[in-house]
This record gives structure tokens, C-alpha cells and sequence, in this order.
């Protein structure tokens, strides 16, 4: 019985650093596409108001983006240390909540971006 436990937990730590893997690197992925953006493609956001609104909208999606790394990072590392089990989600539900606002906030964000012009 205790065997079993124990494959079990293993099992759903695998996945949980699967997971946790994918969004790290979804998020880290997010980052650096905005910061490849903004270094290239945005204006100087102290000649308009458009374009500070732009390196605005950009940042609010990068900081998102940041947290919800760091989240990924956190359940990471809690997997690794063996706290979520399957009777123990650990931060697992707070991280995904965090990831669905994101995914709504930050299409918002672009879309504005986007809808201002250039």
C-alpha cells in the first residue's frame, strides 16, 4: 500500500515539473518577446502620450508574465521538495489562476496596444 503511495506521488510530481517546466519557459518566452518588442519596434514613450501608453500596456503584460514565472518557478521547486502530492495541491491553484488572468488580461493589453495606432 505505502508502494503504491509512493508511485503515486512520483507520478504527480513528474507531471507537476512537466507543467511547471512548460510554464516557466512560456512565461520566460513571453518576457523576452516583449522585451525584443519594446527594444525594437516601440517609439520614445517622452514624445507622446500614445507611445507611453504603449510602453505601459507592454510592461503590464510583461510584469504578468513575470509572476506568472515566478509562480511556475515556485511550484517548481515545491515539487521538487516533495510538498504537492496528490492530496496536496500546494500552489498549484493559486499559479493557475494567476495564468488564466493573465491569458485574459494580456490579449486585452495588445489588442489596445494595437487599437490605439501608430
Amino acid at each position: 500500500m505505502a508502494g503504491r503511495a509512493r508511485a503515486r506521488g512520483g507520478r504527480v510530481r513528474g507531471h507537476v515539473r512537466g507543467l511547471s517546466l512548460a510554464g516557466l519557459m512560456a512565461n520566460a518566452g513571453a518576457v523576452a518577446a516583449l522585451a525584443v518588442l519594446a527594444s525594437v519596434h516601440m517609439d520614445d514613450p517622452t514624445q507622446h502620450a500614445r507611445d507611453a501608453l504603449h510602453g505601459v500596456l507592454a510592461g503590464h503584460a510583461g510584469l504578468h508574465a513575470l509572476i506568472g514565472a515566478g509562480f511556475a518557478a515556485f511550484a517548481l521547486d515545491q515539487a521538487r521538495r516533495g510538498e504537492i502530492t496528490a492530496h496536496h495541491a500546494g500552489a498549484l491553484p493559486t499559479w493557475r489562476l494567476w495564468q488564466d488572468f493573465a491569458a485574459i488580461t494580456t490579449p486585452i493589453s495588445a489588442l489596445l496596444a494595437l487599437g490605439i495606432g501608430a
